[in-house]
């Protein structure tokens, strides 16, 4: 009996000091402390506020929100009076965080353009100064993934924290990656008709590697694996959103619809399709033509894009189509705001807005219970702001990841953006400020 005893002892002591196997130099940090932000107004998810609110939240937890919350001795009390809280943003579709490094076996799928084993996971790099720009502007989590080929295995969500990687990861698998243009040159398939039949062929190869036994082929037994996954297909064009549409109703299945950012042009039409979709902020430049002749450079499709892209997200919520916003296709992640508040001033709401990058990116990975809003037990991940959301006013403070503050903007600062007026030699000239 005192044999069993002692082994039971053992067993329940592995397991709790076995949680942690990365060796840590020094003494490990735990945050057990509460932290209490009070007199604030809180946006709980993108159509309700509670006002004059108190969030408590414990480590990475939220442990309670609303007006009466009761805060236990010794908590950290943050006095936000005037400020604003909401969730932080979520990156649904993102390339740069991955080591695209590939190796290639006999087990491998005959065509190196299916890569269903792929695991963004085990390619995920963190470099600080790049998460550092997503946390500068208000993103708390991002979806890793491949675009190289037709098939790109899964995805990681994970927290663009300064952490180390196994402390950052949400899911290791969130979804599977799906393309109709290949970035590779070289091999098939080289053309968009190519590349629909393989993903098709691939479909119907995986039905009757899953009735087989006898072949071992590691692609479609990921494939296979995976497929319960939320799947995202990226497309680069107006059309392929239609041929992504057609390959998910051959096979029934509901691709999440990467876009190229032209759905205004038969907005009715993807409507149809029912679709839930990603939509960049990738607005076209125009150079402003030096002189009448130069002016035939620019063709009258790419001056209507040019005039419409903006009013693509505003479009796309009054048909009450469902889509997330991604920073994808941008030059400088630093631009995202800067073209959100371009889509805001062609009509696009803030609460809209709000929506693309907290519910429904969340919504579309399965995960709206641990982010995407701010309740009672989910990950602590939210913004404190001042001014109105997404306004002229509209300065992100802190972005809190997992519990952990992030100083955006000091909250002392005074902020001198606006209008004004200068006056000078009699003369009054308006002026406006940007930060």
């Amino acid at each position: 009996m005192k044999r069993l005893c002692a082994f039971i002892i053992i067993i329940i002591s592995s397991s709790l000091f076995a949680q942690d196997n990365f060796p840590l130099n020094g003494v490990k940090e735990t945050d057990q402390v509460y932290h209490a932000f009070i007199n604030v107004d809180i946006m709980i998810n993108y159509k309700d506020q509670i006002n004059n609110a108190t969030l408590l939240i414990k480590g990475s937890e939220i442990i309670d929100v609303g007006q009466k919350v009761k805060l236990p001795k010794g908590t950290i009390i943050y006095d936000y009076e005037g400020l604003t809280i909401c969730p932080s943003f979520i990156e649904i579709y993102n390339t740069q965080f991955q080591n695209s490094v590939h190796d290639n076996s006999e087990i491998n799928s005959w065509n190196n353009s299916i890569n269903s084993e792929y695991n963004a996971v085990n390619y995920l790099t963190l470099e600080p100064e790049l998460s550092s720009m997503f946390i500068n502007e208000g993103f708390g989590a991002i979806n890793a993934l491949s675009n190289n080929d037709i098939i790109n295995g899964t995805s990681v969500l994970f927290f663009p924290s300064h952490k180390n990687i196994h402390e950052s990861i949400l899911r290791t698998r969130s979804a599977m990656s799906f393309s109709l243009h290949r970035n590779k040159t070289g091999e098939y398939p080289n053309s968009l008709m190519g590349a629909i039949a393989l993903l098709r062929q691939t479909y119907y190869d995986a039905e009757w590697y899953s009735q087989q036994q006898n072949h071992y082929d590691i692609s479609l037994e990921s494939f296979n694996a995976n497929k319960n996954l939320p799947k995202i297909i990226n497309t680069n064009d107006l059309q392929s959103i239609f041929r992504a549409d057609k390959i998910s109703s051959e096979f029934k299945e509901e691709f999440i619809i990467k876009t190229s950012g032209s759905e205004y042009q038969r907005i009715d039409d993807v409507k149809k399709t029912w679709a839930r979709l990603i939509v960049p902020l990738n607005f076209p430049e125009l150079e402003i033509p030096s002189g009448p002749y130069d002016a035939f450079q620019h063709s009258l499709k790419d001056l209507k894009h040019w005039d419409m892209a903006p009013f693509n997200a505003v479009m796309l919520s009054e048909k009450n189509i469902p889509f997330s916003l991604t920073s994808d296709g941008l030059e400088d992640i630093s631009l995202f705001s800067n073209n959100l508040n371009i889509a805001i001033d062609h009509g696009f709401l803030a609460k809209d807005a709000l929506k693309s990058l907290t519910y429904h990116p969340a919504n579309f990975l399965n995960i709206y219970d641990e982010i995407g809003s701010i309740s009672k037990g989910k990950i602590a991940n939210f913004l404190v702001f001042s001014g109105d959301l997404f306004g002229s006013d509209f300065i992100i403070c802190q972005n809190w990841i997992q519990g952990q503050k992030h100083i955006i903007n000091n909250l002392q600062a005074l902020n001198i953006k606006g209008n004004y007026y200068l006056f000078f030699n009699n003369k009054k000239l308006p002026v406006e400020f940007y930060v």
